[in-house]
C-alpha cells in the first residue's frame, strides 16, 4: 500500500482549526442571509400585533360593555315577553268564559223563549177551544132522526174517523192548504235499459 505523505504544513493543527473556523463562519453568513427576511418578517408581525393588542385595550371594554347591556336588554325583552304571553293566555281564558256564559245565557233564554211560546200557544187554544162540558154536552146529543149525514155534517160539524161527532165551532177556521198538482212522469221520457 502506498500511502500518501502530506506536507508539514497540512499536519500542522493550527491550520485545521483555522480552516474549521473560516468554514464555520461562511455557515453562519448563509443562515444569517436566510434568516434575514424571516427575521424583518418577524419584526414587521410583532409591529402589527402590537398594534392590535393596542386596539383591543382601547375597544374591547367598550365591545364588553355593550354586549353586557345586550345581554341585560335580551333579558328584560324575554321578562316582558313571558308577562305578554301570560297577559295574552289570561286574556283568552277569560274570552273563553265570557264566551260559555254567553252560551249559557243565550240557551236559557232558548229554553224561556221556548217556554212562552208554547205557553202562549196554549192559551191561544185554550181561548179559541169551546170550554170541555160545552164540547161533552154537544158530542154526546142524540144524532138527528135525518138520514142525510152530509146535511147534518155541513151543518153542524164533521165526523171524524171513528164514527164520533166533532161540532164545528164558530171562532176556528181550518185553513186551507194549496198543493200544487203532482205531475206524472211521461212514458217518453223513461228509458228502458
Amino acid at each position: 500500500m502506498i500511502l500518501l505523505e502530506l506536507p508539514d504544513a497540512l499536519s500542522n493543527p493550527l491550520l485545521w482549526l483555522a480552516f474549521s473556523c473560516f468554514l464555520l463562519a461562511i455557515a453562519l453568513t448563509a443562515v444569517l442571509m436566510a434568516a434575514l427576511p424571516t427575521l424583518l418578517e418577524l419584526a414587521r408581525v410583532s409591529r402589527s400585533a402590537e398594534k392590535l393588542l393596542d386596539t383591543l385595550n382601547r375597544e374591547l371594554p367598550q365591545t364588553l360593555e355593550a354586549l353586557r347591556m345586550t345581554g341585560s336588554e335580551l333579558g328584560e325583552l324575554t321578562e316582558e315577553v313571558s308577562e305578554g304571553v301570560q297577559s295574552a293566555s289570561r286574556t283568552v281564558q277569560r274570552v273563553d268564559q265570557s264566551f260559555a256564559s254567553v252560551q249559557k245565557q243565550a240557551q236559557t233564554v232558548s229554553r224561556a223563549t221556548r217556554s212562552a211560546f208554547v205557553g202562549v200557544k196554549a192559551a191561544w187554544k185554550t181561548f179559541l177551544k169551546p170550554s170541555a162540558a160545552q164540547e161533552f154536552t154537544e158530542a154526546t146529543e142524540p144524532l138527528p132522526e135525518t138520514t142525510d149525514t152530509e146535511e147534518y155534517v155541513e151543518e153542524n160539524g164533521i165526523v171524524n174517523g171513528v164514527g164520533a161527532i166533532v161540532p164545528a165551532t164558530p171562532h176556528t177556521t181550518s185553513p186551507s192548504v194549496n198543493l200544487p198538482p203532482v205531475a206524472e212522469p211521461e212514458e217518453s221520457n223513461i228509458k228502458s235499459d
